[in-house]
């Protein structure tokens, strides 16, 4: 068994696991995401004393472990796994946790919609303006001031709008316009609060719009889902 890990170097064996790139060198072990490849991943007290150990005795110990990384995809990423979700009224896909379901729109313009049991929500909104003689455009939404988009998405029905963040985005190459803002409900006393992360591409005046919704509380924990979601869209433009 040596000379297997001889010829290839068990220190410097680079595996993927989910998209996840775990590095294994010198009786340390770190896991790497694709954004910051310097952060190293804080494993259970047991899993950090264990695994140095297990890389310092033979090679078929260090075999064992490796197939056991592997053969067991959630050791490290509960929650991790993903699905391609494809659009109904137009041609585009995204990525959707697996611990979303599909649950059927009540808006006659939510093409797609997903929940899970932590309240969260994810749709996909087409609207279309035919009807209009000036064109769309996404850099055009971005210079709405603030407080007029505040008083225009109160005006459908949402309470309490106060706008983090708005502006232009690039998700894959992609441009996009992207509003990030919270709601709460009448009294704005905190209850019933949410998250919105939403991003959007115009064509022929037509607005395809990604949302992510979630409790304001753990925007934080969800925004490497967020991010994949929305690094996912892909909108196939006729």
């Amino acid at each position: 068994m040596d000379w297997l890990f001889s010829k290839i170097r068990i220190y410097e064996i680079i595996f993927f696991v989910y998209g996840r790139i775990y590095y294994a060198r010198s009786g340390d072990f770190f896991i790497f995401n694709g954004m910051n490849l310097q952060t190293p991943f804080k494993m259970n007290n047991i899993a950090s004393n264990l695994l140095p150990r297990l890389f310092s005795i033979h090679g078929f110990s260090k075999l064992l472990l490796l197939v056991a990384l592997c053969a067991s995809q959630n050791l490290f990423a509960q929650d991790d796994d993903y699905w391609i979700a494809y659009g109904k009224r137009m041609n585009y896909e995204v990525e959707v946790p697996c611990r979303f379901n599909y649950k059927k729109p009540v808006g006659k313009n939510i093409d797609l919609n997903f929940v899970d049991d932590r309240g969260n929500n994810i749709n996909v909104l087409i609207v279309s303006f035919p009807g209009l003689t000036e064109k769309i455009t996404i850099h055009g939404l971005a210079s709405i001031p603030d407080e007029l988009f505040e008083e225009d998405m109160e005006g459908i029905g949402l309470n309490n709008v106060r706008v983090i963040k708005r502006g232009i985005t690039r998700y894959g190459g992609r441009e996009y316009y992207f509003a990030y803002y919270t709601t709460s409900a009448s009294g704005g006393n905190g209850k019933s609060a949410h998250y919105h992360h939403q991003i959007s591409q115009i064509k022929d005046n037509t607005m395809v719009t990604l949302s992510y919704t979630c409790d304001p509380i753990r925007k934080d924990r969800e925004m490497p889902y967020i991010y994949r979601v929305m690094q996912s869209f892909n909108i196939r433009w006729k």
